[in-house]
């Protein structure tokens, strides 16, 4: 059996080859992965989470139904029964004196103190205390309207990334939000409240210093960011993730694989449903050529 690429990556973590034929009828592999997994340790030195280990689980589970739909395996995916760790509840919200408190008592790993951070929760002087530092340090115009859309909308970042101009009802002062995780498998919108400070944030960025087009956070696009003919295709999603790219090269990060493409228009596809975002081209020959592992996922990556 053929595995995706992220298949692959999961176990190759295991010691397994990428070419590796795995007998995936029974739970016991399955259990053995998680078992090994359990053991390793992610960012800063900090054990894997219960819940990467669901969704390295639920992307296996995926790579088996699709292999199952084409014929190419029986049966179904062995995780009944599968055992993990215990997982670490979310911490409830606190305030900064809260935080400070708690940390300054001392004995805490910095995993720990992470945590803590991580729960914080700030009050109105704050959050306004924070755009208005947004404001005057952000490194990119479109920074601080955006930050001040999430703080009065509550909306994701990808959410806010989606945003378009014509979403922003300045009659009817609401804010059309598109989000992608309320119904599984569709896209669905919901309104919010346009308060009157993001209109007047929202109005002065579009009148004087909007760039131009139909996307309403985003920036000029810089010299060089045309692609070459003749090279393959990767998309990038971020604008400033592509800018990194082409100043520093790509680099491992903590990803097991890139996907890449030979189709420029299945690029672009891929692009516009993500959100917008560049298409960048690289050199896979010179890659190949250093050592970079290529796999074949299907006929188009």
């Amino acid at each position: 059996m053929y595995s995706p690429p992220s298949a692959i990556g999961y176990g190759s973590r295991c010691g397994l080859a990428p070419d590796c034929q795995c007998d995936c009828s029974h739970g016991e592999q399955l259990q053995d992965y998680l078992n090994t997994r359990v053991r390793r340790k992610g960012k800063a030195s900090v054990p894997l989470s219960t819940v990467t280990l669901r969704k390295e689980v639920a992307t296996l589970r995926a790579c088996f139904n699709w292999t199952e739909q084409t014929g190419l395996l029986t049966g179904r995916f062995p995780n009944r029964g599968l055992r993990f760790p215990k997982g670490e509840d979310k911490r409830p919200f606190m305030t900064w004196e809260d935080i400070e408190r708690r940390v300054g008592r001392g004995g805490l790993t910095p995993h720990e103190t992470k945590r803590f951070w991580d729960s914080l929760f700030l009050d109105l002087r704050q959050i306004d205390e924070f755009l208005g530092y947004v404001k005057s340090h952000a490194s990119r115009p479109w920074v601080y309207p955006m930050c001040v859309a999430a703080a009065h909308t509550g909306a994701r970042r990808s959410e806010l990334a989606r945003l378009h101009i014509d979403d922003i009802d300045f009659e009817d002062k609401t804010v059309l939000v598109h989000d992608r995780k309320r119904v599984r498998g569709q896209r669905t919108t919901r309104r919010v409240p346009l308060t009157p400070v993001l209109e007047q944030v929202l109005l002065q960025w579009i009148q004087k210093d909007h760039p131009g087009g139909s996307v309403l956070f985003c920036h000029q696009e810089k010299a060089g960011h045309q692609p070459a003919e003749g090279e393959t295709t990767i998309p990038i999603t971020v604008d400033d993730a592509a800018a990194t790219v082409l100043a520093t090269g790509l680099r491992p990060m903590n990803r097991a694989f890139v996907h890449l493409t030979t189709d420029p228009d299945y690029a672009t596809q891929v692009v516009a449903a993500n959100g917008g975002g560049e298409v960048l081209r690289i050199l896979a020959k010179q890659a190949a050529d250093a050592g970079v592992a290529f796999f074949r996922a299907n006929p188009h990556v």
